[in-house]
């Protein structure tokens, strides 16, 4: 629902904290890491302070990006 659009692999989504001064910038990271059809299978949960960024890949037309 965030999204505004149907999810797809590597979507991420930010989800504030709770205000905590000891923790500037707390909150989470939910990214999408599986499909199943329509339906979000498999998502990863990080704190935003530990967080990677995705760095998406091509993958060639007809190849499995192996």
């Amino acid at each position: 629902a965030a999204l505004g659009r149907l999810a797809v692999v590597g979507d991420e989504v930010p989800v504030p904290g709770v205000a905590d001064p000891a923790r500037p910038g707390g909150g989470w990271l939910l990214r999408v890491l599986a499909l199943d059809g329509r339906r979000v299978a498999r998502v990863v949960v990080v704190p935003t302070e530990r967080a990677v960024p995705v760095v998406a890949r091509a993958v060639p037309a007809g190849g499995t990006g192996s």
